[in-house]
This record gives structure tokens, C-alpha cells and sequence, in this order.
């Protein structure tokens, strides 16, 4: 090969990288321009709130929890380890069983749990009692994948999620508060909140207490495939309350549940 025709070559290499940096630059403009427009999404389905959990409350160790859930679940282990340090918009760390660990199903899995629940807390009221099946009740995509692969990708018997309990979504409805979430962000379905309030007794113990939304789960009252609602606890006139509610309808008295990804996590 000559040596015009290697500096030729050279320059086409060039022009190529300097297209390829504009290519980029015009793909970073347009994603930007895409998510700012889809922040708008549901604006008006966000009120003001003044609900809030009491200062004194905090979320339990992972010792702590896997102390409590070891009285339902004694031959699971523990095998994970729980990182050094919470993502900065986590409040604390959940300690979860696999679902697969408990039950066939997701929802076979939230059914024991809240029978657990119902013998601990005598005040609780599950109004979607014999509705909770598959015809019913199903993960959104995004946390089905998440809550899959994470039960695939960690060792032992338990998950261990950095989480929020509705602080941060906080008078949105469950549409707002999934366009809002940061990009390592991801619903909490009602299985995990009931484990949480299993471990947690002195959570919802009070009418003032925030309401809990499961938005990682979607749910049709009666049965007719329209995924609208979401599962949520609240704690009203003296009872837990576990009942649906329209995706679409923001609350002064709830907030979203939100779980962490670590930052090198990787969804297909």
C-alpha cells in the first residue's frame, strides 16, 4: 500500500470519529429532550402533602430483620453480603426472601406473607382477601425483570434492597412517581411491603402515619385484564388496611415505594 493511499485512508478515519462524536452529541441532545418531555407526563396528578413517619422511626438493621424473619422462614439462609454503603436516595435496607423461597408464585408468596400478617397484627384488614391471584394481581414489567434477575444473581435464600418508603414520592400518583424515578429505581410490590411490615410492627400504627403505594405491582379489581389500580397499605380508624386504589389518583397520605439498583447492575 502506498502512502497516499495510507493518508487517505487516515483522513477517512478521521472524518469518521469526528461524525461519530456528532452522532453522539445529537443522540445526548435528543434522549435529553425525550426524558425532559416525559417529566410532564401526569403533572397534575401531584398534590401537596404534609404526612409524614415520626422522627423515631427507622428501618431495622439486616440483623435485626433476619432476626425477626427467621421465625417464619427458619430453613432459609443467609448467604449475601450487605454493602458498605446506602445510595444516596435510600433510607435503609430491606431484607427480602426470595420469593421463589417461599411459594411457587409471587402471589401465592404475598398470600402466606399476609397470613403472617394477619396473626401478628390482629388489627389488620386485608380487603383484597381471596382476590389475589394472577387474575388479579401481576408485577409491572420493569420489576418483574428486576426482582428476576436478582433472585437469579444472589447467592442464598434472601434479597438484600436498598429502599424508600414513600418520603420521595410523596402526594403523587403511581403514573408520576414511575416517569419521576431515577434510572436505577424500581417499584416495590406488595410482597415486599408486607415482609417490611412483618418485621417492622410499630410502622402504621397511626392515622397520621404515610400511607404505603406497592406501584411495582398492577392490579384489576375484577378480573377483566385492565391492570389500573395498585395495591396499597394504610393504617385507618384503629386498623392496617390493605386495599386497591386507582394508578391514577394521587394522595396527600401516600407515597411510592422504591427499591436501589447498585450502579453496575445491568437489565437486558
Amino acid at each position: 500500500m502506498t502512502e497516499e493511499n495510507l493518508k487517505k485512508i487516515k483522513r477517512s478515519t478521521l472524518k469518521l470519529e469526528e461524525q461519530l462524536i456528532e452522532l453522539k452529541k445529537d443522540l445526548s441532545e435528543i434522549i435529553r429532550k425525550i426524558e425532559k418531555q416525559e417529566n410532564r407526563f401526569f403533572t397534575l396528578e401531584e398534590i401537596e402533602s404534609f404526612h409524614y413517619y415520626p422522627p423515631e422511626r427507622r428501618l431495622k438493621t439486616p440483623q435485626e430483620q433476619l432476626s425477626c424473619l427467621r421465625k417464619y422462614f427458619p430453613t432459609l439462609q443467609f448467604e449475601t453480603e450487605i454493602p458498605a454503603k446506602l445510595p444516596e436516595l435510600a433510607e435503609g435496607w430491606l431484607i427480602l426472601p426470595k420469593f421463589s423461597r417461599i411459594s411457587r408464585s409471587y402471589n401465592r408468596a404475598l398470600a402466606l406473607t399476609l397470613e403472617f400478617l394477619t396473626k401478628e397484627r390482629p388489627n389488620f384488614l386485608n380487603g383484597r382477601e381471596g382476590e389475589l391471584g394472577e387474575d388479579y394481581l401481576r408485577l409491572n414489567d420493569h420489576t418483574k425483570e428486576v426482582i428476576t434477575k436478582l433472585e437469579k444473581t444472589t447467592e442464598g435464600d434472601f434479597l438484600v434492597l436498598p429502599i424508600q418508603l414513600g418520603k420521595r414520592h410523596l402526594g403523587r400518583s403511581s403514573r408520576r412517581a414511575k416517569v419521576l424515578f431515577d434510572s436505577k429505581e424500581f417499584g416495590l410490590g406488595p410482597l415486599e411491603i408486607a415482609i417490611f411490615l412483618l418485621t417492622h410492627p410499630e410502622w402504621l400504627t397511626n392515622e397520621d402515619d404515610l400511607g404505603i403505594d406497592c406501584v411495582g405491582g398492577e392490579y384489576g379489581p375484577y378480573k377483566h385484564a385492565r391492570f389500573k389500580n395498585i395495591l396499597c397499605f394504610y393504617f385507618l380508624k384503629g386498623r392496617l388496611h390493605f386495599n386497591d386504589r386507582w394508578g391514577g389518583c394521587p394522595d396527600e397520605r401516600f407515597g411510592a415505594a422504591t427499591g436501589f439498583l447498585p450502579k453496575s447492575f445491568k437489565l437486558t
